[in-house]
């Protein structure tokens, strides 16, 4: 668990490794890789949407925006600016916080994958276009927050995905080349974010993402379900 000051990132020390990994640490992504967080996403903005007054949201246009920044989900669904645009955010985030507890689930065999990485000594890193605070109370409430060396949610990235310089930062931070880190998401700005790192990458195929987009990034892996990352990152498996 993330345990370093505001704006600072500092990692928990994981148990010794037992078993050969190909990977020393797996960086995910959290909305479509590890949780189902679409319908609570969608309630939040048609909420915030209502609110202030602004039309329906099409959900169907709106999909292809989960994972964003919310200032480019807002940016690229409203003609927000300024204080209005500062005032939505702040308004979702409320609504967000509300409604997420009663419909964000993880995807299957998520606890128990993220519990044989973590008794096997590969560091879980979360990183995250979603609000920090956020983050770590879901983490909390699906009760796998005590998994991750760190968490970083977007007020910590300078530069948002697909900028590799979040990554860098850890690399340079665990003293880690980029071989011995796997990418895993289910967007292109995942993929992205990996390959300018020089890391690998592992798109997930059933999250939001479009596949066709995700394709023609080219990740190095793919998987249909999420246990299949033990094949990836242990040989032999």
């Amino acid at each position: 668990m993330y345990l370093g000051r505001k704006n600072k990132i500092e990692f928990t020390p994981e148990r010794k490794e037992e078993r050969k990994a190909k990977y020393s640490m797996v960086v995910l992504d959290f909305d479509g890789t590890l949780a189902d967080t679409k319908e609570s996403i969608i309630e939040a903005f048609q909420k915030t949407f209502k609110q202030l007054n602004l039309p329906p949201l099409n959900e169907k246009l709106f999909e292809k925006f989960i994972g964003l920044p919310l200032e480019s989900t807002f940016k690229n669904t409203t003609q927000l600016k300024g204080k209005s645009l500062e005032k939505a955010i702040k308004l979702y985030r409320k609504n967000y916080n509300e409604i997420s507890q009663k419909s964000v689930r993880l995807f299957p065999e998520v606890k128990e994958t993220l519990e044989k990485l973590k008794q096997q000594g590969v560091k879980i890193v979360l990183v995250s276009n979603k609000g920090e605070g956020a983050l770590k109370k879901l983490l909390s409430e699906l009760e796998i927050d005590h998994y991750f060396s760190l968490i970083i949610g977007e007020e910590k990235m300078k530069e948002k995905k697909p900028s590799p310089s979040v990554i860098k930062e850890i690399l340079k931070k665990q003293k880690l080349e980029p071989k011995e880190v796997l990418i895993v998401g289910d967007t292109k700005y995942d993929i992205q974010m990996g390959k300018n790192a020089n890391c690998k990458t592992c798109a997930v195929f059933y999250g939001y993402g479009n596949l066709k987009e995700i394709k023609e990034n080219s990740p190095d892996y793919t998987i249909k379900k999420f246990s299949d990352i033990l094949k990836i990152v242990f040989t032999g498996v």
